[in-house]
């Protein structure tokens, strides 16, 4: 008798665990094509497929399956779903009936889009780099090389779908959304419940996506509470400064975290953005208006231009903050007067009150260095003691300082700016070789531009420890005159700003604090000798 369990026997060559790769490789193929799983007229129907005597009911059974994203793959849940019409599909083709699993995918438009961005991205190229059609051709190519994943995963499963749709290509994967055949069977299907007036036509909830200027799913929101309050966040991975690689998610965080500091110095002031949805290394813009999509709980402050009115956001919590990071407005830009009450009607909106602060703006010129501006800051700091002022100085982030002075109740816009020129003129008058006051860029060449002109009602300026849209993430960062003090004096980037802050405090509180009584008025030529 031979032993079965010899040498080069059977039972010796089988593996030592269960390997289904090799068997799905072998009969899967097999069943599809002899066509096992096709649509076929039961007995009883037509060749069309239609019931000659007996109620469609009866002879014929199909299961629609909820398309999954082109650009996905299955997971356990899907894995279930799927095994679930497997077995509802099969055990009506056993008992007679003609079935029909009809299978395909949605086109997935935001996720194949984001997938496709970050491809031109890494070669150095967005979608407005190419023509609509280059771009959509991009698209159609990566979802023909990457669609098929889920239809080889149901296969492998041993699924029984009905694999004959074909595709625009004749892949043999199922529908696809956006087949041309599709594609005018939904457009004729929403035209019809339009003309029925069954498509709900009143305002809704979508999250709309600035960058994308779409409205996309909740599974590409993230929903962030902030006190209380729900902020929609999307692209958080989008790279906004591509020199150090900061992302979106990273200047959201820091606009919450500074919120405690930021806030005093935006609170009642309408609020202008400045905006790089695509980076700063792309194209900005200026926003003053608040758009109408903006969320209800911000707070609005109206102001009259020669256009009419106009409603500005006025930022006054954490949550304004994480919007404004969510919106990509890197730069925040204030007017140095807040909104007050009416006071002939209090019942009225608030209106533009008079200016609390002072700033001076040293912008310098080609060959003037930052430690060149600190030096003249530190004569300014001499010049608004000498009126019983305090300043405050602040490095803009961008290429000079500011420096503030709180300033007492009672002064109008154009008072406040004269007291600036003046002291753009005295520091002109003391050191005409380094300093200007005159707005003519011709006279800036190798001087620091004291701009006293940002006291104007109409003017703003960039709010302390807002970002800038620079290389580098950057921050018009408050500083102490000690700092200024020291040779080596740099802009500072966010998270050093961050930690400044939590360290120290706010060094510019004063600031911010309620104004103290008008002093004496002071005559500003006796300090001029």
């Amino acid at each position: 008798m031979t032993d079965a369990a010899t040498p080069g026997s059977a039972l010796d060559q089988l593996p030592k665990s269960f390997e289904p790769a090799p068997i799905e490789a072998r009969w899967y193929p097999l069943w599809e094509s002899r066509g096992y799983f096709a649509n076929r007229p039961a007995p009883g129907t037509d060749a069309a497929g239609t019931a000659s005597a007996q109620p469609a009911s009866d002879t014929a059974y199909c299961i629609q399956l909820p398309p999954p994203n082109v650009t996905g793959t299955l997971h356990m849940g899907h894995a279930f779903q799927q095994t679930l019409m497997d077995t509802l599909i099969r055990y009506h083709r056993m008992l007679g009936k003609d079935t029909n699993w009809v299978v395909g995918s949605d086109h997935a438009g935001i996720a194949t889009q984001i997938v496709v961005e970050r491809q031109l991205a890494a070669e150095g190229k967005s979608r407005y780099d190419l023509p609509r059609e280059q771009f959509i051709e991009r698209v159609w190519s990566w979802k023909n090389e990457s669609g098929g994943a889920i239809s080889k995963q149901m296969r492998r499963l041993g699924d029984s779908a009905n694999w004959e749709y074909a595709d625009s290509l004749g892949t043999h994967s199922g529908y696809f959304t956006m087949d041309p055949k599709l594609s005018t069977a939904v457009a004729e299907v929403f035209v019809r419940l339009y003309e029925a007036g069954l498509i709900y036509r009143g305002k809704r909830l979508v999250n709309w996506d600035p960058h994308f200027e779409t409205a996309i799913s909740d599974l590409e929101v993230e929903n962030r509470e902030v006190d209380g309050v729900g902020v929609q966040l999307t692209n958080l991975d989008k790279v906004l400064y591509p020199a150090t690689g900061t992302t979106k998610a990273e200047v959201i965080d820091y606009f919450q975290a500074i919120a405690p500091f930021a806030l005093p110095h935006l609170r009642d002031r309408p609020l202008t953005r400045k905006r790089w949805p695509n980076g700063v290394d792309k194209t900005a813009f200026f926003e003053k208006r608040l758009p109408s999509h903006a969320p209800a709980w911000i707070r609005r402050g109206s102001q009259f231009h020669s256009d009419g009115e106009s409603q500005y956001p006025v930022i006054e919590n954490a949550a304004g903050m994480v919007w404004l990071g969510q919106q990509a407005a890197l730069e925040l830009h204030v007017p140095q007067w807040a909104f007050v009450p009416d006071g002939a009607d209090p019942d009225r909106p608030e209106v533009p009150g008079p200016p609390n602060r002072l700033v001076l703006d040293l912008d310098p010129g080609p060959d003037v260095t930052l430690d060149d501006c600190a030096a003249l800051a530190l004569r300014i700091r001499e010049l608004l003691a000498a009126m019983d002022m305090e300043g405050y100085p602040v490095t803009s982030g961008s290429k000079g300082l500011h420096v503030y002075a709180p300033l007492p109740g009672g002064i109008s816009a154009n008072g406040a700016r004269t007291v600036a020129h003046a002291i753009a003129s005295q520091l002109e008058a003391e050191s005409p070789e380094l300093v200007t006051a005159s707005m003519a860029k011709v006279q800036r060449g190798g001087r620091v531009f004291v701009d006293w002109s940002q006291n104007s009602a109409s003017k703003t300026t960039v709010a302390p420890y807002s970002l800038r849209g620079r290389d580098h993430p950057w921050v018009a960062a408050p500083r102490t005159w000690d700092e200024l003090a020291q040779p080596g004096l740099r802009q500072l980037e966010f998270g050093e700003v961050l930690a400044r802050a939590r360290s120290d405090g706010d060094l510019l509180a004063g600031l911010a604090a309620p104004s103290a009584p008008p002093p004496e008025p002071v005559d500003l030529g006796e300090y001029r000798a």
